[in-house]
């Protein structure tokens, strides 16, 4: 009985892992077009970014950042985001903006 509680908890745990390696790889591939498509309906205007990149654990990293009229931005650290795929709404802890002209 042990033996088949320990393989349930390591396959558990393992699934856990790659997922969350999984859901970094589709952030990475697709979050930049997701992001700029929240950004345009919530200001109304053209929006482009350069790159948008995940780091371990919850941590994004967004270069490049423009709202047409409104701001540029060169670099945003957004640390320990957390984000709720059913409401769509971004936690941040942390949110670091730099070398804003």
């Amino acid at each position: 009985m042990k033996l088949i509680i320990k393989i349930l908890l390591t396959l558990i745990i393992i699934t856990i892992f790659v997922a969350f390696f999984f859901l970094h790889i589709l952030i990475n591939m697709n979050g930049r077009f997701l992001l700029m498509d929240k950004l345009k309906n919530a200001f109304h205007k053209e929006v482009s970014v350069g790159s948008l990149r995940t780091r371990l654990p919850f941590d994004l990293i967004i270069k490049d950042l423009e709202v047409k009229g409104l701001f540029k931005i060169n670099e945003v650290f957004a640390q320990g985001g957390m984000f709720d795929i059913l409401s769509g709404d971004f936690v941040l802890p942390k949110l670091r903006i730099k070398k804003a002209p």
